[in-house]
């Protein structure tokens, strides 16, 4: 997120960053304690800056902004009358700058938040209780599970407000009809799109010294090459369910394909490693000696067994790589992550103070970077035994 305000002059407006924050995966749980602290720096800040959503396609910003939409980020009267974003597997859904008016974080807004999130965290403790009590409860399996990021919001209302809000949602409304000249019956209710609208405009009138939050169109980089795969490549690699981690233990020596749009040689270093695979569960990963790895490449680009890309119709940029060298801080926790644009990533764990080097292959060498700190650093609790005959572990469950 970033804060705008007036300052620098750029493209005819005026702009001066000043703070930003990033925001990785999250639960409903991580994006409510943001939020807090979000919420306290505004109270005590004098900036009345606007705060925009940025980054690239396929990132998670309307996601974020729909959930924002719904919490206590958002004055509490408008939200129903503000669109949501659109969010889908595909590039650039995004096309409006949508907006909406940040809350004032008053002290006694931030007391009636805190006591909600108090009790809600009560009740929740109480419920895992019962749970572990009962031996009834209905689980689903950990892969059809999702993370969700919906927040709930502090109802902020006095209680003649919601009595009165309550004797008009008992009312009952009447329709009214009328009769055409050529005797075609219709009702004389308006639209209730320009009705809607109205309302908010005449909202965002009242919104003149507030701060907003905007989500802006995604940037689409060519570093992504989620945009040069077609339609049915795209459904192939979004995954589909909650992800899974994969470990598998590569030695000195060995390639691992991902699909036929990622490739890792093992080039250097006296120890195995263990990669660990964030992509979805369905796409393949194969392992091989690196001297048989060419030739299995050109015999399946394009078939069933690299799944993607689904044909070999040169719609993609050859393979290219980048070498990363990395010195390892043990077998417990993980090194770093490699991204594969948009495929997913990979995280490699390596024995202390071992120094390795990898080849990484990605399309035209598209998205293929470092990220140092790793995403899920103990990727133990997802390891289970090794699968025999095989460099791959099952999974388990997290406790």
């Amino acid at each position: 997120m970033l804060r705008r305000s007036t300052s620098t002059t750029v493209a005819g407006a005026s702009w001066k960053w000043k703070t930003s924050r990033s925001v990785g995966p999250s639960t409903s749980g991580t994006i409510s304690r943001h939020l807090t602290e979000i919420l306290n720096v505004l109270a005590n800040s004098k900036n009345t800056g606007d705060v925009y959503l940025l980054g690239s396609t396929n990132t998670g910003k309307s996601t974020l902004f729909n959930a924002l939409l719904q919490s206590d980020y958002c004055k509490s009267h408008v939200r129903d009358l503000i669109h949501r974003a659109t969010t889908s597997i595909w590039s650039g859904t995004t096309l409006n700058l949508l907006k909406f008016p940040i809350m004032n974080p008053e002290p006694w807004k931030l007391v009636k938040r805190r006591v909600r999130l108090l009790k809600a965290k009560s009740e929740e403790m109480e419920e895992k209780k019962i749970e572990k009590r009962s031996t009834t409860v209905e689980t689903k399996p950990y892969s059809e599970t999702i993370l969700t990021a919906n927040i709930e919001a502090t109802d902020l209302r006095g209680d003649l407000t919601i009595e009165k809000e309550a004797e008009e949602d008992n009312k009952v409304e009447f329709v009214g009809f009328e009769r055409t000249k050529s005797g075609e019956v219709i009702d004389n209710i308006k639209d209730s799109d320009n009705i809607e609208k109205k309302k908010y405009s005449d909202l965002e009138k009242q919104f003149i010294n507030v701060r907003w939050l905007y989500d802006t169109p995604g940037v689409i980089k060519t570093e992504q090459i989620v945009n040069l795969l077609k339609p049915e490549e795209v459904k192939c690699i979004t995954p589909k369910k909650r992800l899974i981690p994969r470990v598998f233990m590569l030695k000195p020596g060995e390639v691992m394909f991902i699909t036929g749009l990622s490739r890792l040689d093992y080039i250097q270093g006296q120890n195995p490693i263990a990669i660990t695979v964030f992509t979805d569960m369905s796409l393949p990963v194969i392992t091989l000696k690196s001297s048989d790895a060419d030739s299995y490449y050109s015999k399946h680009i394009g078939g069933s067994k690299l799944k993607v890309p689904i044909d070999n119709t040169n719609h993609l940029p050859s393979l290219v790589a980048r070498y990363f060298e990395l010195v390892g801080n043990g077998t417990r926790t993980l090194t770093a992550d490699i991204q594969l644009s948009s495929l997913g990533w990979v995280s490699v764990a390596i024995q202390r103070a071992d120094v390795i080097g990898l080849r990484v292959y990605t399309p035209g060498g598209y998205g293929c970077h470092l990220r140092e700190t790793p995403v899920l650093s103990n990727y133990k609790k997802f390891q289970g035994p090794r699968i025999k005959g095989t460099n791959r572990y099952k999974w388990t469950i997290p406790s």
